[in-house]
């Protein structure tokens, strides 16, 4: 029963420490329905408790998937212009367009007769995805911050037109009239078109693709992108200056503790904690943990200090990366190049399979250049293989899917909190004799997973707060403070109470 306890609030803080998932997000929004609407309730009773529940769910629902759903329905009908057809053609014509030096799933799409049978340009499918974010961004706004505010109206005027009780008593109070607010080969030229930065309309590439990628493959990008529109038209469509203000009040400054706050108060407890401002997440530290098992596999196995670093960090010297590079900024090489340069049968048999952990730009192989450094570094933590797994472990499988995009840079800061885990192993081990042993390893697992599931906990309830409690606080006593009045601005009618 413990055990088995223990293993599932593992799996859920493994799951809710995940990179860009939808559960806290959700388990955020449905404290935030349930504590305005208990809000509203006290202070506008059933009319504004109503508006608040229709409000607040149904734009949960197109902000958490209106835009993706509307991304759907535009790919399938990206795939049908491509001349994709089957069940499928919407997920085929899904390709990321996001690039860097390392991953160019667009590329690989343009130049595949399968996904690209009419010979689309670059620049036209560009238009065509960024016009299917862009509507989608229209029609989800469109949705929470015209439609669902006038439905809320009218149902208002109705249920209050039936029964003349449902208005909540405020005392008379005037404040004035309150305005209504109404012909080389592909392989031929790969260096000039893949690994070198692209030449050409620079600005259109880096600006559209950047925000069509931004939009389709992050929730941020998806979120972000309808609060802006949702709160103009929310604004737009108040009825009372009053009911404006408490939106823009409302909504304004909701964004932050949606989008932002939480990982801001778990790298500040992070960086109290451990002098850093992130945490290595507990899937990659779960990943990472068999591998130190199949390392210590012999009972009470132990390593001395310097024979665990060595282990892990490997022993080789440091390549001088000249060798490869022409210059700084060049950040990535084919692996024939590598491979024309380094002779050593090992050292390629070893570039082979770090090149393995990037999909082919048209079909040929190419190295980062921290990949280049690590190939001769050698060690536990810079094994391709396990390498390989913590990368599609961390990102669902979209490092080797050849139609995504994932930034290289993600992913090598992602590596560098690999090494922060087995930094802070080495620094306990010196506290344990200098003796690392699975007692050890299995004291550190389970002390990152509880620092991350403490940290995700009060980053959850430091938002939610401010969300479901301090924020509307802040919107009613605003509309008490300079109308005198605590009562819902959008039903409470100002002119009829004066002359009564």
């Amino acid at each position: 029963m413990v055990a088995n306890l223990g293993k599932a609030l593992s799996s859920t803080i493994t799951y809710v420490t995940k990179p860009d998932v939808m559960g806290p997000i959700i388990g955020l929004e449905t404290t935030v329905v349930g504590g305005r609407t208990k809000k509203a309730y006290k202070r506008g009773g059933v009319n504004e408790a109503r508006e608040r529940v229709i409000e607040e769910t149904s734009g949960s629902l197109v902000w958490l998937g209106g835009v993706k759903l509307f991304n759907w329905i535009g790919n399938k009908i990206i795939g049908y212009c491509l001349g994709l057809r089957g069940k499928n053609s919407g997920k085929e014509a899904a390709v990321d367009v996001g690039q860097d030096a390392v991953r160019k799933p667009f590329n690989n799409f343009l130049n595949n007769p399968r996904f690209n049978p009419k010979n689309f340009s670059e620049r036209k499918l560009s238009m065509m995805k960024f016009g299917k974010v862009a509507a989608s961004i229209i029609a989800a706004n469109y949705i929470i911050g015209f439609i669902v505010p006038k439905f809320n109206h009218k149902l208002t005027d109705y249920f209050t037109e039936k029964d003349k009780n449902h208005m909540v008593p405020v005392p008379h109070v005037y404040f004035g009239d309150l305005p209504q607010v109404q012909n080389k080969s592909r392989f031929d030229s790969f260096r000039d078109r893949v690994i070198q930065q692209p030449q050409g309309n620079v600005q259109f590439k880096g600006g559209i693709n950047t925000f069509t990628n931004f939009i389709e493959n992050t929730n941020t990008g998806q979120l972000l992108s309808t609060d802006i529109g949702v709160m103009g038209g929310r604004t737009y469509n108040s009825r009372k200056k009053q009911e404006r203000t408490e939106i823009l009040v409302r909504d304004g400054g909701s964004i932050y503790f949606y989008m932002f706050a939480q990982d801001h108060v778990r790298a500040g407890l992070n960086k109290l904690e451990s002098g850093r401002w992130t945490r290595l997440d507990p899937n990659t530290v779960n990943i990472m943990h068999t591998n130190f098992e199949n390392m210590f596999s012999e009972p009470n196995a132990t390593m001395t200090l310097d024979e665990f670093k060595k282990r892990m960090y490997g022993t080789g010297e440091d390549v001088d990366l000249n060798r490869f590079f022409t210059n700084e900024k060049e950040q990535a090489i084919t692996l024939d190049h590598f491979n024309s340069i380094e002779t050593n049968p090992t050292i390629q048999a070893r570039a082979k399979e770090m090149s393995e952990l990037q999909p082919k730009q048209l079909d040929v192989s190419v190295l980062a250049r921290d990949q280049v450094a690590d190939i001769y570094k050698q060690g536990e933590l810079n094994k391709p293989k396990l390498v390989k797994q913590v990368y599609e472990g961390y990102t669902g499988g979209a490092s080797s899917d050849p139609n995504k995009f994932v930034s290289h840079t993600k992913l090598k800061k992602l590596h560098g909190r690999m090494k922060d885990y087995v930094d802070d192993i080495c620094k306990a081990a010196e506290k344990n004799g200098g003796v690392v042993d699975m007692k050890l390893l299995n004291k550190m697992k389970n002390k990152n997973l509880a620092f991350n599931g403490i940290n995700f906990l009060v980053g959850f309830t430091v938002a939610s707060m401010f969300l479901s409690k301090f924020i509307p606080d802040l919107q009613y006593w605003i509309t008490k403070k300079t109308t005198g009045v605590d009562a819902f601005p959008g039903t409470y009618d100002y002119q009829t109470k004066q002359a009564s």
